[in-house]
């Protein structure tokens, strides 16, 4: 039905309303439509259309059932309604579909009304049981602007609509920017991308009559699933689907015919072809296209031309939250989608082992809102690996036979090296063997990037970094990571080794203390350790040229028979879309690979050209250039000569501007976000509005990487590239600028971290910081040689709160150390700041003296200068050391002072809550519980104005344990819920574990000891695994005193472990804790005899902290349950 422009809207609304959402039923779009655009047409003015639709819709229809999936769909009009217009006309188009018509509306209009809609249906959970939160993708077209009719305007929307789906969902598109041009596979990162481009190929396959798809990706990216996705699209578009195996294959066809074949990655290529042959040779089908699955490309599929390429990327974690909600039929918790993109790295195969391992060992638990989630022990363990190899940008090609020999090796031997020249592809080789065997280790594997390390010291610390491992005691780095590994089962990559050989024996005393831990190092020379495997890694082999094909159906025997070859023609197709090869082009491609000695990175390189240069053009100018004199170094090895001759010819094809930006960018040290790049790296008389094209075409190049990160598109440099860049960036021996506004970038970084990580993004910024650490080293140490005191001083300051987590932070000690040294003209102010920064750090690693010293320094200098800011934060260090020495009398003074001088100045700031919440454990340690509540409740009002997320947790926590030991439940147990929840949320694991534990207290103060002890296991379990002994020894104290009634031979021998071990650590009992062991030792000796409680005693003492953890985890909780006895003599 049709109706007149101009028809009023309340009769169309009458007459199509859709029953389900109150929205406009699609019967009513045209006439609505077509009025919009007749009187734009007729004022000159213009009109606007919005397609959207809900992000994975069908798995809450799965999961909750039609009756929810329509509840939320109403909920979305009713939002959608609350955005825009009375004018605005929304319509359901079908399923959850919809169509918003905005009259009189222009495209910058359009864009900020579809911005707001956005952001309405995804700001906050849908309400039920359990609340969801969805979002939606939305393309939008303007009238005249874009479409000059309503079916070419909804055509343009709805395109636009799955544009945004394949820019990563929820977002509005209102461009075309990747709908025409050139798909680069290797970005493709969730499935419905890779569905469109297959849906692409079915129909340019039937206009050209005969081409191919290859689906590539790693083992485990779900090949078998998407073949049997695209077998079922192509049977509804009225081809005969035949699968490699099937014996159909073999027959013939009709002409008539339209035949699709699909062969996943076990089929073998020789069979495919000649399959293939039969069907598309004379008197074969109409149209023949093929389908085919690989690990390892080999270039173009067999006989048929490529008409694209798809690569299974890992899934995010967002897909990941998808699929367990369509696996379970419920909600998965954020914990159990974080450890399942942990174990899998993202790979659906993967996921389904590791969800199968979870519920086989018990670990998989459904709570009592139906959702669910993983067990503390199962999280425990995962935290200690935090494993995720990097994801692979572009397919391995040619390497399979290797993975597999150093798989089989890595089985018998422990050290394995995998030696080359550089850009033979070790690096590559080693990330392809840890994602193919990572299942096997039940900690899964850890890849350690080493080309910016320059000692054994930095090595220890960036494992432990990787590894989470927090510096915090005085215990050498070195022991703390080879203890915290000792007892896992992990396969251990470090990268690029050369650099440190004397970081050797960490990695030998490792091995020797950690049976569990095996080691995979790439390096261009063997380590020399005792058990060390050498793996040569070789180059590919090159064509014979003597055998090359003539003709175009032998290509494909060429192809497999040299994997040189084949890496040439995979990367010149990505680069250059629907490229075929002639038997020319082959034989000269072919050429180059020998020329270049089989070297990946330098075929590479070269394939990359084949956008503006054919094979036989670039052959030519290799040839061309190897007689000119050469460039570097002359007494490199012949491989190394080739390699850098490749780069030298890669370098000369880009115009100055690309030339100059990629010298630049060696300044920056383990990549860079394209806002740095800008800052750091501006073009010359030019806009940065010239960066992306520029950062775009050396990616397209190879001579870049780029990887999505949270924050966006992060570029990264082979490190062969990056020396490369770094010797002409050091033969501009005149040209500072570079280095010294990469200093000035980083240090406003760190400027910026130091507020970020106080805030509610709290965890966001620990893993931007972490991204950008090894910036923050290569600034901080160009500033020191360049004497720029001030700019690295800004750099310590702003990395303090990140070395507060315990990471590099006996390296974060050092540089304070080198700051306050080098200087003696730094400025009183900053040199104040700098020592209570140090000084703070000093008591992380329990270093009391050296805090005193530099906190008592920068409080004088405080005073004298009369930095109130100063004088506050140095009063809390000096205060911290008087209370963890015992002298709680000077501590509560400084703490008050602090307290005051805030108050006075009206300043409700991190510092006095620093202040404030350090008064209350000083009441809390004493047993002045009323005045502890009293602080508390304050610093609660005070941190959530502040948005601090930890700091809340952690005083909520300490809230709900005071109200246990006053006995109020009621108020305890929801500050107690929601410092869990915190906990969870921002992914702080110690602090969640502290609130869990106060839960336990709270839970046992209800009458439930079974509950209580499974509440302090959990706790224990998180401790433990995160290395925090204080925290075991505090939550161990709870649980003894549970186990005294129930288990008092037990309790005495725990309690004789514990209390040697707090000895030997020099954390002695509060006087609050004191009082709760004399109470349980009372209960104890009511059930046993001073000889039998002295013996349990004294065996206890013999054990270590992981023998007590270990015997805690092995009590019978039911035996709680029971009464307890009481001795009778």
């Amino acid at each position: 039905m049709t109706n007149p422009p101009g028809t009023d809207r309340g009769v169309l609304r009458t007459l199509f309303t859709d029953a389900v959402t109150g929205a406009l039923a699609r019967g009513g779009l045209d006439g609505c439509l077509d009025g919009a655009i007749v009187r734009a047409r007729r004022t000159g003015g213009c009109c606007s259309a919005f397609v959207f639709d809900v992000d994975h819709f069908k798995t809450v229809n799965d999961a909750y059932g039609h009756a929810r999936g329509d509840t939320v769909l109403r909920l979305i009009v009713e939002r959608a309604k609350a955005v825009v217009r009375d004018a605005d006309v929304l319509v359901r188009y079908g399923g959850d579909e919809f169509v918003l018509v905005l009259p009189e509306t222009t495209a910058v209009e359009a864009a900020q009304v579809a911005s707001r809609l956005v952001d309405a249906i995804g700001a906050e959970p849908f309400p039920g049981d359990p609340p969801l939160s969805v979002s939606i993708s939305l393309g939008l077209a303007t009238y005249p602007d874009d479409a000059a009719d309503r079916h070419a305007l909804i055509e343009l929307a709805d395109r636009r609509n799955y544009l945004a789906k394949r820019r990563g969902r929820g977002r509005a598109v209102g461009d075309d920017l990747q709908a025409g041009g050139r798909r680069r596979s290797d970005r493709l990162l969730e499935r419905d991308a890779a569905f469109a481009a297959a849906r692409d190929f079915l129909v340019r396959l039937d206009a050209r009559g005969r081409g191919a798809l290859r689906v590539a990706g790693e083992r485990g990216a779900g090949h078998s699933r998407f073949l049997a996705e695209v077998g079922k699209l192509a049977g509804m578009r009225g081809f005969v689907v035949l699968h490699m195996g099937d014996d159909a294959v073999d027959g013939g066809a009709d002409p008539a015919e339209r035949v699709l074949v699909i062969a996943d990655t076990d089929a073998d290529l020789a069979e495919i072809s000649r399959r293939v042959r039969r069907l598309a040779g004379p008197g074969g089908a109409g149209v023949v296209g093929l389908v085919q699955a690989v690990h390892d490309p080999v270039g173009p599929v067999p006989s048929l031309p490529l008409l694209d390429t798809v690569v299974l990327g890992p899934l995010s974690d967002s897909a990941l939250h998808v699929w367990l909600r369509t696996t379970l039929h419920g909600e998965p918790t954020r914990e159990l989608v974080q450890w399942l993109a942990r174990r899998s790295s993202g790979f659906i195969a993967r996921a389904e082992r590791g969800l199968t391992q979870l519920a086989d060992g018990g670990h998989l638990e459904q709570g009592g809102n139906g959702d669910w989630g993983v067990s503390g022990e199962a999280l425990v363990r995962a935290d200690n690996a935090r494993r995720r190899l990097p994801a692979a940008v572009s397919s391995l090609v040619g390497r399979a036979r290797d993975i597999a020999r150093v798989a089989d090796l890595l089985a018998d031997r422990r050290l394995i090296t995998l030696t080359g020249a550089g850009g033979i592809g070790k690096t590559r080789l080693s990330l392809a063997v840890a994602g193919a065997v990572a299942d096997e280790f039940a900690d899964g594997a850890v890849f350690l990037p080493l080309a910016e390390a320059t000692t054994a010291e930095v090595v220890v610390s960036t494992a432990a970094a990787a590894l989470e491992v927090p510096e915090g005691t005085d215990e050498p780095l070195a022991d703390t990571v080879i203890r915290a590994l000792s007892g896992l089962e992990l396969l251990l990559v470090l990268d690029n080794f050369e650099h440190v050989l004397s970081a050797g024996p960490f990695v030998a005393a490792l091995l020797a203390a950690a049976p569990g831990v095996r080691v995979l190092a790439t390096s261009r020379q063997r380590l020399r350790l005792t058990g060390e495997q050498v793996y040569p890694v070789p180059p590919l082999p090159v064509p014979e040229l003597d055998r090359l094909p003539t003709l175009p159906e032998e290509t494909d025997a060429a192809l497999a028979a040299s994997p040189a070859l084949a890496l040439f023609v995979s990367r010149a197709t990505e680069a250059v879309y629907g490229l075929t090869f002639t038997p020319d082009d082959l034989r000269a491609a072919a050429e180059v690979c020998c020329r270049l000695d089989g070297l990946p990175l330098a075929i590479e390189l070269t394939a990359a050209n084949c956008d503006v240069l054919s094979p036989t053009q670039i052959l030519a100018q290799l040839n061309e250039r190897s007689e000119l004199p050469a460039i570097g170094p002359q007494d490199l090895p012949a491989r190394q000569r080739t390699l850098r001759a490749t780069i030298d010819w890669s370098f000369a094809l880009l115009d100055a501007g690309d030339q100059e930006l990629l010298t630049r960018l060696a300044v920056f040290a383990g990549g860079c976000s394209a806002d740095a790049v800008a800052a750091v790296c501006p073009p010359p008389g030019k806009t940065v509005d010239t960066l992306p094209s520029r950062l775009a075409g050396l990616v397209d190049r190879n001579l870049l990487g780029a990887r999505h990160t949270a924050d966006g598109i992060r570029y990264t440099m082979l490190e062969t590239i990056r020396a490369y860049a770094g010797e002409r960036l050091a033969a501009t021996a005149t040209d500072e600028g570079p280095a010294q506004r990469h200093a000035a970038y980083f240090a406003s970084f760190a400027e910026r971290a130091d507020h970020g990580l106080a805030g509610p993004d709290g965890a966001t910024w620990y893993a931007r910081v972490s991204r950008e650490y090894l910036n923050l080293r290569a600034a901080y140490t160009w500033a020191m040689s360049e004497r720029d005191t001030l700019t690295a001083a800004r750099i310590v300051l702003g990395a303090n709160r990140y070395w507060q987590k315990g990471w590099h932070i006996r390296e974060g000690r050092e540089w304070h150390r080198q700051v306050l040294a080098v200087d003696p003209l730094l400025p009183d102010r900053v040199r104040g700041w700098v020592m209570e920064s140090a000084a703070f750090l000093a008591i992380k690693q329990d270093d009391q003296e050296t805090a005193l010293s530099l906190g008592e320094k920068s409080l004088r200098l405080g005073r004298d200068l009369g930095d109130l800011d100063l004088v506050a934060k140095a009063l809390n260090i000096v205060g911290l050391v008087a209370r963890q020495s015992g002298d709680m009398d000077r501590a509560r003074a400084c703490f008050g002072e602090c307290v005051e001088i805030q108050e006075a100045r009206g300043r409700r700031d991190s510092i006095l809550a620093a202040a404030s919440g350090n008064l209350s454990m000083i009441a809390l340690f004493e047993g002045d519980l009323h005045t502890a509540r009293e602080l508390l409740l304050r610093d609660v009002e005070l941190v959530r104005v502040l948005g601090n997320l930890r700091s809340l947790l952690l005083t909520l926590a300490g809230l709900g344990d005071v109200c246990v030991d006053l006995g109020d439940a009621a108020t305890a147990r929801p500050l107690l819920t929601e410092a869990v929840e915190i906990g969870r949320r921002i992914g702080d694991i110690g602090g969640e574990a502290y609130a869990v534990h106060i839960l336990g207290r709270l839970t046992r103060l209800e009458g439930d000891p079974v509950e209580a002890y499974r509440l302090y296991t959990n706790a224990i379990r998180q401790h433990h695994g995160f290395g925090d002994r204080f925290a075991v020894l505090y939550t161990l104290s709870s649980l003894i005193d549970l186990l005294s009634t129930a288990e008092p031979a037990l309790a005495a021998r725990m309690l004789g472990a514990v209390e040697v071990i707090r000895d030997q650590e020099s954390t002695p009992m509060t006087r609050r804790q004191l009082a709760v062991r004399d109470k349980m030792l009372l209960r104890i000796r009511a059930v046993l005899t001073d000889t039998e409680l002295a013996d349990a005693v004294e065996a206890g003492r013999a054990m270590d902290l992981d023998g007590v953890v270990a015997i805690a985890l092995e009590v019978d909780p039911t035996v709680l349950a029971q009464p307890s006895h009481t001795r009778t003599d």
